[in-house]
């Protein structure tokens, strides 16, 4: 069956069926290719090159390796005080759970009066889960791939399993549409099962934040449930580092750097 057909025809159970088959295939593929990576980097002659950040070419595969830097959230309110307000290069911003919205509206409904125009729900995309989990597992468990011993045979094992995982995941987005077109008169505010799938519809939230933040002084601070992130300003933040070294130094504790998984393509 080709990737691109479309089964808005076939019966919900036939494109039930076609979805949970290439939805597991789907996971097999990722496991495949998850075995196959670990194996090509323990590889001597790979291990040495990808020791290095940068570009590198082995065979088949190009290897892309460096590092990440992000910014600790707790880190930053320690050095918070540290730093003159005008130059702090960022921007506090405020999250919340579904949750713990539902505990506002509960237990604090004269703070929630207050905040409620900064925050309004919106219903989230449907999501699409097999009823029993159990089953990727179990084939998870009993399929291995097949290792070659040099990395020539590694990389073409990685080539024709990205290849099989991207047939997989087209057939099964293909299904997933026709699936979602045929239960669109459902609630979206539940979770519903239809035989070997379950349809799940979460609910998002959508925080205006500078109305938030001036709505924040009416609320007590043992009633204020949002977790507070600071989101840099690209702008400042450069500015602060080239131009004020002493200020740039103090926020620099508040940095995480890490090697970046290493990533895998096939060669321009």
């Amino acid at each position: 069956m080709a990737a691109n057909d479309s089964f808005y025809n076939d019966s919900l159970s036939q494109l039930e069926t076609i979805w949970a088959d290439a939805y597991i295939r789907e996971k097999l593929a990722i496991a495949h290719l998850n075995t196959i990576e670990k194996a090509i980097l323990n590889r001597p002659e790979v291990a040495a090159k990808t020791k290095v950040e940068g570009l590198h070419h082995i065979s088949k595969l190009d290897y892309t390796t460096g590092k990440s830097a992000s910014w600790d959230q707790l880190a930053l309110q320690e050095v918070k005080p540290m730093v003159p307000s005008v130059l702090w290069p960022f921007i506090t911003t405020y999250k919340l759970s579904a949750s713990n919205l539902d505990k506002y509206e509960a237990k604090f409904p004269e703070a929630w009066s207050n905040i409620k125009g900064a925050v309004r729900r919106i219903p989230g995309k449907p999501k699409l889960s097999l009823a029993n989990g159990a089953v990727v597992t179990d084939a998870i468990k009993k399929s291995q791939p097949a290792l070659g011993q040099s990395v020539f045979d590694l990389e073409e094992a990685w080539a024709d399993t990205k290849e099989r995982l991207a047939l997989q995941r087209k057939i099964r987005m293909s299904a997933e549409k026709d699936i979602l077109q045929q239960i669109d008169q459902l609630s979206p505010c539940a979770t519903v099962r239809l035989g070997r799938v379950k349809i799940t519809f979460n609910q998002s939230i959508k925080i205006d934040q500078d109305k938030l933040r001036s709505l924040k002084k009416f609320v007590p601070d043992n009633q204020w449930l949002f977790a507070t992130h600071y989101k840099e300003n690209k702008i400042s933040s450069k500015n602060v580092k080239h131009n004020i070294p002493e200020v740039w130094s103090i926020l620099k504790e508040a940095t995480v750097s890490k090697p970046k998984k290493v990533h895998f393509a096939f060669a321009a």
